[in-house]
């Protein structure tokens, strides 16, 4: 929820790109540039795709990459090409190492694997594989020159083709030159920005064609939230809107939902003694997110089939539209309807304008009756809790009658909330000795778990000692604690305890003193809700993700011995249409204390600029106080 660089949009987009249909050839190039910076040129680019009136297609891409430095040749000796193995054939054509003088090393067969990907091999369950190329003798100024060819035998989809490329303008792309020739028959739509983008006919055919060309790559924008309509792409579909992908893609998962005896038997045990559909329907989900492991394939990246419920159930796991797929049969089995909303699991938050795929990678599930959203692949989301990041997103609903596109609701003002407690004081060895104690609710419960899962996983001292060591605390040592993640509850808990060497000077007048925050898990109080605090190079154009929350903060500090506080902060009071903050200094005796509310409240999952520009004051009013620094003298 801060403010990140354009690495957030690369990320997804190198990951969003390899599971397109027919959109292998940037993808590979994109698979190599593993920090995506300038020191990779995409000397050459070209790619033809040949589509057929039944939505199959072949494709046939050249790619030339070159290292411009040492610190790029790890990354573009080692080429990706991802394919599904169940649908596509993928062949490698030529690859060879060009060297600077112009000398071909070509790559000899045994130096191309054919392997799951990482995220799949541990996963067990996915079609998609990928062809791994070495390259030899690649250095700083060669290129790796390589020619794939994919033919597909079926199309993932009956009838239905898309294409998706997108060129990351940090990326230098000396030239681009791409085309999809298909039928009269299966007209595309085109949607194309930032190439030089043409369309012609002839012979019963029309062919789609671009060029592009970067080869001075900008310096990154500093962004908060990703857009596809300002990045260079070109999106191409046979589908005439969202509504007719969603009615597709319905063709293939509501058949599936069906409870046959075993799912019914199933469904029958879990919901024993409940009568309402609501209780029924928790009760259900609950049952899910503890014995059906999530396996973490996007959407799109292998068979857009799932498997049959039963297939799930026998397995224990399933990706996501497995999970729906298996969700909606056991919700069937007691009356109960639902329908699958194909979302965006990254950080786009909106849609390309002809509809495709390519941001659509994650399904999850709502129950109409009940108006209740579940993400069972969330595994750690309480019962009609979605993760912040798929609330306020466009959405395509999956039914045969009634598809179309719609967003998920913004978080409700009193859903998402944690409180943070910090107790410390210095010791006569002069050490910083505290407990700090960390609950929260909604979505910032389901981030909590899954710190809980990560304390579980390296231990509570291991734990402790990374956090402290994150936030500055040189040496400390400590343990966290959580109760169980899977624990279905609407709160959960985390807290530990600290010992930090070294404080022993830190009262003294010519040191800076801030009250110790302890084991913080979620930052300070308001940051990244209604934009991040320290936006740093964010320019004051750009939207930032906002959310709807509330946050409660003590902390507590007592000196030692013989230092007393010299003057009691003031307190602190802002308040706009968005934002009420609140913080008051208390001291007791030797114990200084400050409580801390932040609250914000917006209806839109975006806060513009014009939101950030009034809310502005009311921020750097925030900062200021954390930044109060207290000044202790000896008595």
């Amino acid at each position: 929820m801060e403010a990140g660089d354009f690495e957030v949009l690369l990320t997804f987009a190198r990951r969003a790109v390899r599971r397109i249909v027919a959109g292998a050839a940037i993808a590979a190039a994109l698979s190599c540039s593993a920090a995506a910076t300038p020191a990779i040129t995409i000397k050459l680019l070209t790619s033809d795709v040949q589509v057929s009136a039944d939505g199959t297609w072949t494709q046939t891409s050249h790619i030339e990459i070159k290292a411009e430095n040492e610190a790029s040749v790890a990354s573009v000796g080692q080429a990706k090409v991802s394919y599904d193995s169940s649908l596509q054939e993928l062949k490698i054509v030529e690859a060879y190492t060009r060297k600077a003088d112009g000398t071909v090393i070509p790559v000899n067969t045994s130096a191309i694997y054919d392997q799951m990907p990482s995220a799949a091999a541990s996963a067990m369950i996915t079609n998609v594989r990928v062809k791994l190329i070495v390259f030899p003798q690649l250095a700083a100024g060669d290129t790796a020159v390589y020619t794939t060819h994919v033919s597909t035998k079926a199309p993932y989809l009956p009838g239905a083709f898309w294409f998706s490329e997108l060129y990351l303008p940090q990326i230098a792309f000396d030239q681009v030159h791409e085309s999809v020739t298909a039928p009269e028959s299966l007209p595309l739509m085109a949607d194309s920005h930032g190439v030089e983008f043409s369309r012609t006919a002839a012979g019963g055919k029309v062919t789609y064609s671009w060029n592009y060309a970067a080869p001075t790559p900008p310096a990154p924008d500093v962004v908060a939230v990703a857009s596809l309509s300002a990045v260079p792409h070109v999106f191409l579909t046979s589908y005439k809107d969202y509504a007719g992908l969603g009615r597709s893609f319905a063709a293939i998962i509501e058949p599936m939902m069906v409870p046959t005896p075993t799912i019914g038997a199933l469904a029958d045990q879990i919901t024993q003694g409940l009568t309402s559909h609501r209780d029924q329907a928790k009760a259900i989900y609950e049952w899910m997110t503890k014995h059906i492991r999530y396996v973490a394939i996007e959407l799109g990246s292998g068979s857009f089939v799932p498997h049959s419920p039963e297939t799930t159930l026998a397995n224990g796991y399933g990706d996501c539209k497995d999970q729906v797929v298996l969700l909606g049969a056991l919700l069937k089995a007691k009356g109960i309807a639902s329908e699958g909303l194909l979302i965006n699991s990254g950080n786009f938050y909106d849609l390309p304008q002809v509809p495709t795929f390519f941001s659509l990678d994650h399904i999850i599930a709502r129950i109409p009756e009940l108006d209740a959203y579940l993400d069972t692949s969330a595994a750690l989301a309480p019962y009609g809790v979605l993760p912040f990041e798929e609330y306020g997103k466009p959405v395509v609903w999956v039914a045969a009658s009634g598809a179309g596109t719609g967003t998920t609701p913004v978080e409700p003002p009193d859903l998402a909330s944690y409180t943070f407690r910090t107790d410390s004081h210095i010791d006569e060895q002069g050490r910083l000795i505290g407990t700090s104690t960390t609950t929260a609710r909604g979505p910032y419960a389901i981030n909590l778990r899954f710190m809980g899962l990560n304390i579980q996983n390296v231990g509570s001292e291991v734990a402790a000692e990374r956090v402290l060591a994150g936030l500055g605390y040189n040496g400390a040592t400590g343990r966290l604690d959580g109760g169980n993640p899977l624990d279905p509850s609407p709160t959960y808990t985390v807290s530990g305890t600290f010992t930090a060497p070294g404080w022993g000077n830190a009262l003294d007048s010519n040191q800076t003193f801030f009250i110790p925050g302890g084991m913080r898990l979620f930052g300070y109080a308001g940051d990244g809700m209604m934009g991040p605090l320290y936006p740093g190079k964010l320019s004051d154009s750009q939207p930032v993700i906002c959310v709807s929350a509330h946050v409660s903060e003590d902390l507590s500090f007592q000196p030692p011995s013989g230092y007393r506080l010299e003057k009691l902060p003031s307190d602190t009071h802002v308040e706009t249409a968005n934002v009420r903050f609140a913080a008051h200094w208390t001291l007791e005796g030797q114990t200084l204390s400050v409580h801390r509310e932040f609250t914000s409240t917006i209806d839109t999952p975006l806060c513009t600029p014009q939101v950030r520009l009034r809310n502005a004051a009311a921020l750097k009013a925030i900062v200021d106080n954390y930044n109060t620094e207290l000044t202790f003298v000896e008595k």
